[in-house]
C-alpha cells in the first residue's frame, strides 16, 4: 500500500500545472502575441478571448464571424501573418468541411480553423505552445512549410 501511493505521489508530481516546462512561454507573452494578430474588417468576435492551459497544451484563443468564405479567411491570414514573424507550418485540404491551417513562429504555433455555417464563416483563432509532439499545436522548429522535405 506504501509503495502504490509513493508511485501515485511520484505520477502525480510530473503533472504539476504550475511547473514551469522547458520552452514554455509565459501566459502574458502568448496573450501579447494574440492581441498581435490582426482581424478583417467585418469580422466580429462570438465569444470571450479564452486562456486555456490543459494536457500541456497552453493556449489564448477566440472564435470569429464573417460573411466571407473560408477561402477568404485562409487568404487573409496567409498574407496578414508573415510580417508578424509567423511562417506556414501545415495545412488541412482546403476542401474539407472544417478547413485548417497552422502558422509557427519559434515554438509558438497559431492555429486557424474554419466551419461554414449557411452564409457565414465561423473560425477559431488561437495562439498556443505545447511540448507534445503530437498535438496540433506543437511547432517542432522554425522552418516554413515550403522547406521541409517530404
Amino acid at each position: 500500500m506504501i509503495a502504490l501511493l509513493a508511485i501515485f505521489a511520484h505520477v502525480a508530481g510530473r503533472y504539476d500545472a504550475n511547473r514551469v516546462l522547458p520552452g514554455q512561454p509565459s501566459k502574458s507573452a502568448l496573450r501579447a502575441d494574440f492581441d498581435t494578430i490582426p482581424v478583417a474588417e467585418g469580422d466580429f468576435p462570438v465569444n470571450e478571448i479564452s486562456t486555456v492551459e490543459r494536457g500541456g497544451v497552453w493556449k489564448v484563443a477566440r472564435n470569429y464571424s464573417t460573411t466571407r468564405p473560408s477561402k477568404s479567411v485562409f487568404d487573409y491570414y496567409q498574407k496578414a501573418l508573415p510580417p508578424l514573424g509567423w511562417h506556414l507550418a501545415d495545412t488541412s485540404e482546403m476542401t474539407e468541411p472544417n478547413a485548417w491551417i497552422k502558422f509557427c513562429k519559434g515554438a509558438v504555433s497559431v492555429i486557424l480553423n474554419t466551419q461554414q455555417t449557411g452564409s457565414r464563416t465561423i473560425y477559431y483563432l488561437g495562439v498556443g505552445w505545447t511540448n507534445h509532439s503530437l498535438n496540433d499545436a506543437f511547432c517542432p522548429n522554425d522552418r516554413p512549410l515550403d522547406s521541409v522535405e517530404n
